[in-house]
């Protein structure tokens, strides 16, 4: 009975959509606003003038007639959802679509998502400091298409609206309340979920961490227009403080659903509409974990962390024939750092995300502030590392006890914690799929994770401090040492001349050539310790002081001189990634290649250089028609942070490749070029849903 019903209900589908095509479209309109007799369409700004640099909000907004209706962007079981694409003058840029929450509109036995009333579609604006600068106005359109129904009729309808808008050195301020009212029905407020299945096998939707409203309705949207039974009753119950709604996949739907994106309506009232991502509870904590301590682990082999655990190693080789008691507490003092910083990490990234910052992993160096901070902690380090300086005696002169009462257990826990610091630009295999769990959980799921995570990145030292049998594997210690110490200084030298480059392109020229400079004079401050040996020690201590005051003093300037946006470097191959644009190819069935990358996640830079800027990976794109976009996080983007989350992911590197036709295929974090070509060529695609 029930495949009886729902083959019937395929069928009338078929028909509505069908009759829509042979009526008459609405006419085209050159001007903002298209209208008839069922539907008026306008294309509105929330301000007259719009200064260059600045933003401003556009929409259009759709007013049926009585009776009638436009579709959400998941149609339900029948109709077309409104499409908009924006153009502009060179440097306006357009936002996606901000689609208000739905209302079910029953149509017989068929339930479609929709709007009765007024809907405004709205998007942001970005003007560009160079856009159109002498000019003092602008044109904006909108190719718009829509299908406008009521029960027993739908007409398809098209135009191309057009506007006018000022240009100034000043915007003026938004005047159209309507911009607020649709702000208002936008759900905003992300809440967590998990899927598990129902007693009789359906998918239940757990919500959690939303206010539990006696006697409310409950009412979820997917996304996706063929994941679930759109007409079925949606029963919901309220246990434990959560909220539990029993849904029901469908027809086409074979097994389990893995993952459900949407939008909960509860009392069918906008005010309290959130947006939800929902991932089955098989996807289990002690998963997550496990990939956090793997993750953790090869992230010791990462450029950036190596040369700083390298260290803590050389430490306990000249201590291998000590105290194994010693070595012990030393593990533990590491380890300690490293789960702290994790922690404090992890629990910074968690609390401001659920403020609503669209952060990840690694946020911490889109900040100029920061990396020049980083890169001026490593160019020290460096120094100390090739002899300019030193801080405590050279390592083999002394024993395990004396080590202790040199650099004590403190010294142990912050080199665990410059262990996190530096391992922040780095991103390991297994290690996105856990962040972007961790992120998407409770907190208490998401501090377990990073702690795992830590204990991965710990390990080898932990390992080393219980076991020195090990140690004793690995040659003596020596003068050998020593060489080794100074040679490990190139590779932060290196590091520091990548963090310039970072903080030149999130600042300016300038900027960097001040942080150069705060750099040189560190330099002289670090050598000028060196020298505090015999009767002029003093005097060299207090110039090192002056000269290290002098060195901050510049390093704050640098750091406090504003960021921008600095375009890339030119490279053909490479186009720049937006949401429209990903959208639009796809949806003229281009095959699209999304390279989320950002200047400091040194994984990424590695991947290009070896993978990407291959002549063969390049001559493959070309030759299947393949558009790279380059979607560049290097300074904060919460479009694209939105867009690794709903890959599941809350850190770059990601490679995401939609074939023609093809849900998206997900790529290694640590592609070949191999995996890469067999992907686009159609060898390797699996869908990620």
């Amino acid at each position: 009975m029930l495949t009886t019903f729902r083959a019937w209900r395929t069928g009338l589908t078929t028909w509505a959509c069908a009759s829509a095509c042979f009526l008459a479209p609405a006419s085209v309109s050159a001007s903002a606003v298209a209208a008839d007799e069922r539907i008026r369409v306008e294309l509105i700004v929330d301000r007259a003038v719009v200064a260059a640099g600045g933003d401003a909000r556009v929409g259009v907004l759709f007013e049926p007639a009585s009776d009638w209706h436009v579709y959400w962007r998941n149609p339900g079981d029948s109709g077309e959802p409104p499409q908009i694409r924006f153009e502009g003058p060179p440097g306006f840029a357009f936002g996606p679509i901000q689609w208000p929450a739905p209302t079910a509109l029953p149509v017989g036995p068929l339930v479609n998502y929709g709007y009765e009333g007024a809907v405004l579609l709205a998007a942001d604006l970005d003007v560009a400091g160079t856009a159109e600068e002498r000019a003092s106005s602008a044109a904006i359109a909108a190719d718009v298409t829509w299908l406008v129904c009521r029960a027993d009729e739908c007409v398809p309808g098209t135009a191309t609206l057009r506007r006018t808008i000022g240009l100034g050195d000043v915007a003026s301020a938004p005047n159209d309340e309507r911009f607020l009212v649709a702000d208002a029905a936008v759900p905003r407020l992300a809440v967590d979920a998990r899927l598990r299945s129902a007693p009789d096998g359906d998918p239940l939707l757990v919500v959690d961490s939303i206010p539990e409203l006696a006697g409310s309705d409950a009412r979820f949207f997917p996304l996706r227009g063929d994941v679930l039974d759109h007409a079925a009753e949606q029963r919901a119950r309220w246990a434990g403080g959560a909220l539990e709604l029993e849904l029901s996949p469908g027809s086409v739907v074979q097994g389990p659903i893995d993952s459900i994106d949407g939008v909960l309506v509860l009392d069918a009232e906008v005010a309290h509409a959130f947006t939800v991502q929902a991932r089955r509870a098989e996807q289990r904590l002690a998963s997550a974990l496990l990939l956090a301590l793997v993750g953790g682990v090869l992230l010791n082999l990462m450029p950036c962390v190596f040369p700083v655990l390298s260290l803590k190693v050389l430490g306990f080789i000249e201590q291998s024939g000590s105290e194994s008691s010693a070595l012990r507490r030393h593990g533990w003092g590491f380890t300690a750092g490293v789960l702290a910083s994790f922690w404090v990490l992890g629990g910074a990234l968690l609390i401001l995300r659920s403020g609503g910052e669209a952060l990840g992993w690694g946020f911490q160096l889109q900040s100029p502030a920061f990396v020049a901070t980083l890169a001026a902690l490593m160019f020290v380090l460096a120094l100390n590392l090739a002899g300019v300086f030193e801080l405590r005696a050279a390592p083999w002169s002394r024993s395990a006890a004396s080590l202790e009462r040199r650099e004590g257990l403190a010294g142990s826990f912050w080199s665990g914690a410059l262990t996190t610091v530096v391992a922040t630009p780095c991103t390991a295999p297994f290690m996105g799929g856990a962040l972007g769990y961790a992120l998407s959980r409770p907190a208490w799921e998401g501090l377990s994770v990073f702690s795992a995570l830590g204990v991965g990145v710990a390990f080898p030292v932990l390992a080393l401090s219980h076991f020195p049998a090990l140690l004793r594997r690995l040659p003596r210690p020596g003068a050998w040492m020593e060489t080794l110490k100074q040679f490990l200084a190139f590779p932060l030298f290196a590091t520091v001349l990548w963090l310039l480059s970072v903080f030149g392109r999130q600042t300016s020229d300038d900027a960097r050539t001040l942080l150069s400079v705060a750099l040189l004079v560190a330099a002289f401050a670090c050598w000028s310790y060196g020298r505090a040996t015999g009767t002029r020690a003093a005097t060299w201590r207090l110039t090192s002081a002056v000269t290290a005051v002098l060195a901050v003093t510049i390093l704050v300037r640098a750091s406090t001189g504003g960021s921008q946006v600095r375009a890339a470097a030119a490279d053909e191959f490479w186009q720049p990634w937006a949401p429209e644009t990903e959208a639009a190819l796809r949806d003229s069935g281009t095959p699209v290649f999304v390279n989320f990358t950002a200047d400091w996640c040194i994984s990424c830079q590695v991947n290009e250089r070896l993978v990407f800027a291959t002549d063969r990976v390049r001559n493959a794109f070309r030759d299947h028609g393949v558009v790279a976009l380059k979607a560049d996080w290097t300074n904060r983007d919460a479009r694209i942070a939105r867009a690794l989350s709903q890959h599941g992911r809350e850190s770059v590197p990601l490679y995401v490749y939609y074939g023609r036709g093809l849900e998206g295929s997900v790529l290694p974090q640590v592609p070949t070029p191999r995996t890469v070509i067999d992907t686009i060529g159609g060898a390797g695609e699996r869908s990620e849903h």
